[in-house]
This record gives structure tokens, sequence and C-alpha cells, in this order.
């Protein structure tokens, strides 16, 4: 076959990658706001969206049951909003601190590890 057959063959390829990479853009993408706050014990993450790969901006909320809410970026409650979200990941964080002592009752090691072990009862013939 000639080279020339498969130019369009490769062009509607082309064209088909491309409209599957951008319509999953939009997918991800927030298309409007809502005004609607959001409770916080709702919320596991945000992230911010901006308008060069999307068509606005919005700052998305992210909640424990995987829902994502886009908000106006611009309201007022929205930085006190990341603040408690932020403080509250910072918290829930562990600790790399290596001067932490570990979890030690204090005691003797016990030399079977720790776990227990049924004494089998002795069988007592009388005769």
């Amino acid at each position: 076959m000639k080279p020339i057959v498969y130019l369009p063959f490769c062009a509607v390829v082309l064209l088909i990658c491309l409209s599957e990479v951008t319509s999953q853009r939009s997918r991800n993408c927030c298309l409007k706001t809502s005004s609607q706050r959001v409770h916080i014990r709702r919320v596991k993450d945000y992230r911010i969206q901006t308008a060069g790969t999307c068509p606005i901006d919005a700052f998305v909320v992210l909640t424990i049951k995987g829902r994502q809410i886009c908000c106006d970026p611009n309201s007022d409650w929205i930085n006190k909003f990341r603040m408690n979200v932020d403080q509250r990941k910072s918290m829930a964080k562990p600790t790399s601190d290596s001067t932490a002592e570990p979890n030690n009752r204090g005691g003797k090691k016990k030399k079977n590890g720790g776990k227990r072990h049924r004494q089998k009862k002795q069988k007592i013939c009388r005769t």
C-alpha cells in the first residue's frame, strides 16, 4: 500500500485521541460554582481550579463521600475554611518524632512472645 493511504487514517486516529483528552479534562473541571457553604465535618480535602485548563476559577471541595462541590473562590468564607481544613490535615499527619517512646507497659518480656497457650488437661484414669 502507498503511504498516502495511511495519512487520512492517521489524521482520524489523532482527532479521536485529542477529543478523548479534552473530554476528560472537562469532566474534572467545574463549569459553574455554587454559593452554598459546606460543613467542615463533611470535608476530606480541597483543590483549587484555575482558569488555564478549565473555563473558570473555582474552589473545589472534596467530601468524605467522594463528591466534589465547586465553590466561588472569591467568597468571604473560603479563606477561613481553607485554614481550618489545612489545620485538620496537619493534625492528622503522624509525627516522625524520634524522641517518642514506644508503648512499653513495663514488666518482663514473655518468653512465648505474648501469646497465650492453653494448657492441656490431663485425663486421670482411676482403676
